[in-house]
């Protein structure tokens, strides 16, 4: 269905939160301890809004009796929800927001995307949706109780364990849309399909502390590298989107943005994920050994220099998704839809 009667709101808004992904990308090169995942998630809201109103004006049915559109609202409501009371009271509200409220609200956008590039039907878009979101407050349930514990140690290898499984089973929802594309050339599959990678990556990573013998890796680093995971997730719902509205704008069957921001941007977010794990995991080993100090503390300075690659990690990593997105940015503004008149 072409969206020539579309309003620029969505495109306005999808824009704002690609400036903060420029923005996100420069606090992680020109940073020296992997801050910014605030910017980050806060930068997500207003494209998951125009994604919520593109649903809306883009359903089978009326608003509220379109379950794409529904869910995405509820999500995007969830999820700001969420960014507001971590702000105000912190302390649970910021796991609720890491494992439940971010990876729910996005995942009606990307099942749109699905019924896009895809030849998968509408009653099995909507029944999968419905698994995936069940699967998803599974996981999330699962990863909250493996962090937080609160019916005893001895069942967190089992909680997290149970959420990996709960994510790779939506990624096996992810695979018929993906080996069943249908003639669309524009980039919303490759998105799609790196979008639920970092989704996997950044739920892994959430459950690894609560896995056995893992319990000394709980370090704040690595719940950064959580967030830019899934950080990363929801950028490329967005990124995938905004290729998909500006293609049916436009009438053309063809790539938008191409593929070097594409990799730029999987490139430079993969790195700033594996510097800020690796930077939080070997500072949090060190401390476990016995009679162990934190790297800060060293006297002699050899193991904050072992440091020092893994920090450029994530500065090398946020210079390439910078450069990734204002090649993306670029891209799109000379291949923007034409007002029809």
């Amino acid at each position: 269905m072409p969206f020539r009667d579309m309003r620029s709101t969505p495109y306005v808004l999808i824009w704002l939160s690609l400036a903060g992904l420029m923005l996100y990308a420069g606090t992680q090169g020109f940073s020296s301890d992997g801050a910014g995942g605030a910017v980050g998630r806060v930068a997500l809201l207003p494209g998951l809004a125009g994604m919520a109103l593109v649903l809306a004006r883009t359903g089978d049915q009326p608003l509220w009796r379109d379950s794409l559109t529904r869910w995405a609202w509820i999500g995007w409501g969830g999820l700001a929800l969420a960014e507001v009371l971590e702000i105000a009271q912190g302390g649970v509200f910021g796991a609720i927001r890491l494992h439940l409220a971010l990876p729910i609200a996005f995942a009606p956008p990307l099942y749109w995307l699905y019924r896009r590039f895809s030849n998968v039907s509408a009653a099995w878009t909507i029944s999968s949706l419905r698994a995936a979101l069940l699967l998803l407050g599974w996981s999330g349930a699962a990863r909250l109780f493996a962090d937080l514990a609160p019916a005893g140690p001895a069942l967190r290898p089992a909680f997290a364990v149970m959420g990996i499984l709960c994510l790779l089973v939506v990624g096996a929802h992810s695979m018929l849309p993906q080996s069943d594309r249908n003639p669309s050339r524009v980039m919303a599959a490759p998105w799609a399909a790196q979008a639920m990678i970092w989704l996997i990556l950044g739920g892994g990573l959430s459950a690894a502390p609560s896995l056995p013998g893992l319990s000394w890796a709980r370090h704040p680093l690595l719940d950064e590298a959580v967030d830019a995971a899934l950080i990363a997730y929801g950028w490329c719902v967005l990124l995938g989107g905004a290729n998909q509205l500006a293609a049916e704008l436009r009438g053309q069957n063809r790539r938008v943005t191409g593929w070097i921001p594409f990799w730029l941007i999987f490139g430079g977010m993969l790195l700033i994920v594996a510097g800020l794990a690796a930077v939080g995991l070997l500072t949090a080993f060190q401390a476990a050994l016995p009679g162990g100090a934190p790297f800060s503390t060293d006297s002699d300075g050899r193991l904050a220099a072992l440091l020092e690659p893994f920090t450029a990690f994530w500065r090398v990593g946020g210079m390439m998704t910078l450069t990734g997105a204002l090649t993306y940015a670029l891209t799109y503004f000379l291949r923007r839809p034409r007002p029809i008149r």
